[in-house]
C-alpha cells in the first residue's frame, strides 16, 4: 500500500485491517510512505502489534515508485494492493486467499467494492 500524507484515512484503513478476520494466514501489509512523514511513521507502529507492518519510505515521487519499492520486500504467493482510503471487509483477506486456492491457474483477481462518501463531497448524497 502506498501512502502520501494521508494519515486520517490511513488510521481508519489500519483498523480496518486491524479488524480483519486472519486466523491461519502468514500475512504482512507493506506500507510505502511516499512522503517520508515522521506522523505516518508514527501511526504504523501504533498498529503494529494489530497488524505485521513493514514500514519503508520511498522518496522518489508517484504511487508506482512507492508500489515498485513495496514489491521488493513482497515474499508471499499472493500479492493483494489496495489503497490508503479503503475499509476491508473483515472476511476481505480470507476471500482473496479461498479464490487464489480455488483458481491456482489465475494470476489476477478484482472484486466489487462499495464508495462510502463523505456528507456533502459528492454529486449523489446518500
Amino acid at each position: 500500500m502506498a501512502i502520501f500524507n494521508r494519515n486520517d484515512l490511513l488510521a481508519q484503513t489500519l483498523q480496518g485491517l486491524a479488524n480483519m478476520d486472519t486466523a491461519d494466514l502468514d500475512w504482512k501489509l507493506i506500507l510505502a510512505d511516499n512522503a517520508g512523514n515522521a506522523e505516518t511513521a508514527r501511526l504504523s507502529e501504533s498498529f503494529s502489534a494489530l497488524i505485521p507492518i513493514k514500514y519503508i519510505v520511498e522518496k522518489a515521487p508517484g504511487k508506482n515508485n512507492a508500489l515498485n519499492s513495496a514489491l521488493v520486500h513482497a515474499d508471499g504467493d499472493l500479492i493483494i494492493f489496495t489503497d490508503d482510503d479503503v475499509i476491508p471487509d473483515p472476511a476481505w483477506i480470507k476471500e482473496l486467499a479461498d479464490v487464489a486456492d480455488r483458481w491456482q491457474d489465475t494470476d489476477l483477481f478484482g472484486g466489487r467494492f462499495l464508495p462510502k462518501y463523505p456528507a456533502g463531497n459528492c454529486s449523489i448524497d446518500r
